[in-house]
């Protein structure tokens, strides 16, 4: 195999495994386009190059964190809600038509 092949294929892992995680895109993307803001904002109040280089890259790390933090928290209780109703539709279907299923409907 040629080294370009190697590479090529070396770089779709990457990119399929970066794709894979939940909510990086999105955190990536409010990040930058916040960053970028920030940093524009503070040199059009300051005029200073290097403070609001400072600033842009400050933004746009506090709000990726905090936006990816955030998803992730929401991911995991929507993935945990699915469980548990795979698990209680799983469990409904086992009593179905037994004297156990019989009770509970009539009790609702």
């Amino acid at each position: 195999m040629t080294d370009s092949v190697r590479e090529s294929s070396g770089d779709k892992r990457i990119r399929r495994s970066f794709a894979d995680i939940p909510c990086y895109k999105n955190s990536l993307l409010y990040g930058i386009s916040s960053g970028i803001g920030g940093g524009l904002i503070y040199f059009l109040f300051t005029s200073k190059v290097k403070h609001a280089c400072h600033a842009s890259i400050a933004t746009h790390t506090v709000v990726t964190l905090s936006y990816w933090t955030y998803c992730r928290y929401k991911w995991e209780e929507d993935r945990k809600k699915a469980e548990m109703m795979t698990e209680y539709l799983r469990q409904y279907i086992i009593r179905e038509g037994t004297e156990q299923n019989e009770d509970k409907e009539s009790v609702v």
